[in-house]
């Protein structure tokens, strides 16, 4: 499957919630570890607030990024991200979105 990069200028706002780091996984069991990039760098699930043009309510989106430490952002501040991608998948019968960036940042109001 092939990741697509998501246009930002699509959402009419995306705000930080908070971070949770992510488990590493063996062989499908999860660890007590956090798991890390090819790089060594600890993934974190950012849970941002999501509304996109023209849709009436907004959506909880966990964007996978590699920090080298948990961000210390104001809860409901806005955030951007740098090289955002999306990839589709199956859960059962529901199609889902994974997301992904590079980097992320706090933006300006």
């Amino acid at each position: 499957m092939n990741r697509v990069f998501v246009d930002q200028s699509g959402f009419d706002y995306i705000r930080y919630l908070s971070a949770e780091p992510r488990v590493r996984y063996v062989d499908g069991e999860a660890t007590n570890e956090q798991d890390r990039d090819e790089n060594g760098t600890p993934l974190y699930g950012v849970v941002c607030l999501a509304k996109q043009k023209g849709a009436t309510k907004p959506e909880t989106i966990t964007v996978k990024i590699a920090l080298p430490q948990e961000p210390q952002i104001p809860e409901f501040s806005p955030v951007g991200f740098v090289g955002l991608t999306a990839l589709a998948y199956n859960s059962g019968n529901r199609a889902q979105l994974a997301f992904s960036a590079e980097k992320m940042g706090k933006m300006k109001e």
